[in-house]
């Protein structure tokens, strides 16, 4: 499902990691009330919108406009 320009599915709730365990969503409540999800240091994106892929979600402008943008 993490596939940069893949959907995040509106019900998102986690998934499972390459080693079978089930992974919780990592997940920011947005002022807006949209959900901000990420996985695996690489991959961000609104629940029901776009998957975006980086390189770092440490580093990425693009995952820092969404956080601050998010948290506003």
């Amino acid at each position: 499902m993490w596939v940069d320009g893949g959907t995040i599915p509106k019900s998102y709730k986690g998934c499972v990691g390459d080693d079978g365990t089930e992974v919780k969503a990592d997940k920011q409540t947005c002022s807006s009330g949209q959900v901000l999800v990420t996985y695996d240091d690489s991959f961000y994106g609104v629940v029901g919108g776009p998957v975006n892929q980086a390189d770092s979600l440490k580093t990425d402008s693009g995952y820092k406009g969404a956080r601050t943008a998010c948290l506003a």
